[in-house]
């Protein structure tokens, strides 16, 4: 990370200016973001979350984003990208299109590049301004989700089921008993009520009425009381 500040200048000028400043076919001039280093606390977690505690994996120490207007203009920088390359000045190692590939959760997409800028990597990242608003709303709930380990697919790392501890299972049992006796008392519950006209909001309906409705507000109940009971009575 030290090396990253050192080379934030340089990069500045020689990668990040020429991007910024790519034409854009007529569209409104590119946003640049950094570049910045990566904070120590988030490159930790990364480490470790990602890449199992290596740090030389570790691909984007240096950042920096570039935000288009449009799509032709995302197009027109990564032309400019390319022609940075052909003079010397990065070499580019690694190309994410997920406008290729396919959106991340919630739909974003970008271009994430990884290149080597005076044998140090660094991430540059391109943008359709559309997607990067939408990454920018979503990105603390993100943030949040990767610190707890719930970013990407859901991992299977517990136990098989019927390999539960004993104590799990009278858990899971206990709750089902309670719920599935809740499900069962609602679904008594309204034709019983009806019967004794104990709900106000039926008072001065036809009696066939109140009992269409009320079986018709007990049937979720007893639905889920059977599925409840259904389950319980698998898992003896």
């Amino acid at each position: 990370l030290a090396r990253a500040a050192e080379l934030e200048g340089a990069m500045a000028e020689r990668v990040v200016a020429p991007l910024a400043t790519a034409p854009t076919g007529g569209a409104p001039p590119n946003e640049k973001l950094g570049p910045s280093p990566k904070g120590l606390q988030r490159s930790a977690e990364k480490v470790r979350l990602d890449y199992g505690g290596d740090a030389h994996q570790l691909k984007d120490p240096l950042r920096c984003s570039i935000v288009c207007a449009t799509f032709d203009a995302l197009c027109l920088c990564w032309e400019r990208l390319l022609e940075l390359e052909r003079e010397g000045v990065l070499e580019i190692l690694q190309v994410k299109n997920r406008f290729r590939s396919g959106a991340a959760p919630g739909g974003y997409m970008d271009v994430n590049i990884t290149a080597r800028f005076e044998g140090f990597l660094c991430e540059i990242q391109m943008h359709v301004r559309t997607f990067f608003e939408l990454k920018d709303g979503a990105h603390p709930c993100y943030e949040a989700c990767r610190s707890l380990g719930l970013e990407g697919e859901l991992r299977q790392e517990g136990p098989p089921r019927g390999e539960l501890p004993w104590r799990a299972r009278a858990y899971i049992a206990g709750l089902r008993f309670c719920a599935g006796n809740s499900a069962a008392y609602m679904a008594c519950a309204y034709p019983i009520f009806d019967a004794h006209d104990f709900l106000p909001e039926l008072w001065g309906e036809d009696a066939w009425v109140r009992a269409v409705i009320s079986l018709c507000a007990a049937a979720p109940y007893s639905i889920l009381a059977y599925l409840i009971a259904r389950d319980m009575t698998r898992s003896l």
